[in-house]
């Protein structure tokens, strides 16, 4: 493995240098679509970059190497990537794993929150939810209130 897997992990850098004048040059709909096709090249570049150089570092264990039956001289010469630089960039690929999997269910989450509450009657634009948590605050249609905080609001916003 040559350098060239070292440059897929330069492309996020090079995504952060051009996005913020992309955005602002590009109407919205357009900066959407490019900034969306530039972050996950990015992200795709990011993944590829840190497997291959994970499995490399790592066929460069005694044991590994022992399974593969081949020449620590020769995979050497074939794959100069230090174990150490492969168990690095597999350690960074196992916290991007957990970090997409922590995203993703937080974003399920929030998507079933909104779904109950939608669900819920109203009147007009406004539902008000009795939480013991809460003093008052907004959340797009919604206004979530202390119960014991209630009967300080209006009766417009109770309404």
């Amino acid at each position: 493995m040559y350098f060239t897997v070292y440059l897929l992990l330069l492309v996020p850098v090079a995504v952060a240098a051009v996005a913020p004048r992309a955005s602002r040059h590009l109407a919205p709909a357009a900066g959407v679509r490019v900034l969306t096709c530039l972050a996950a090249t990015a992200a795709a570049a990011t993944v590829w970059g840190l497997t291959a150089l994970s499995l490399a570092g790592l066929a460069n264990l005694p044991p590994v190497r022992a399974h593969l039956h081949s020449e620590p001289r020769v995979l050497a010469a074939a794959d100069p990537v230090p174990w150490g630089i492969g168990a690095t960039a597999g350690a960074l690929l196992a916290v991007l794993t957990v970090r997409v999997l922590v995203t993703t269910h937080g974003m399920a989450r929030q998507r079933a929150t909104v779904a109950a509450v939608r669900r819920l009657p109203a009147a007009g634009h406004l539902v008000v939810l009795a939480d013991d948590r809460a003093d008052a605050y907004a959340l797009g249609p919604v206004l979530y209130t202390a119960p014991d905080r209630e009967r300080t609001l209006s009766v417009a916003v109770r309404r």
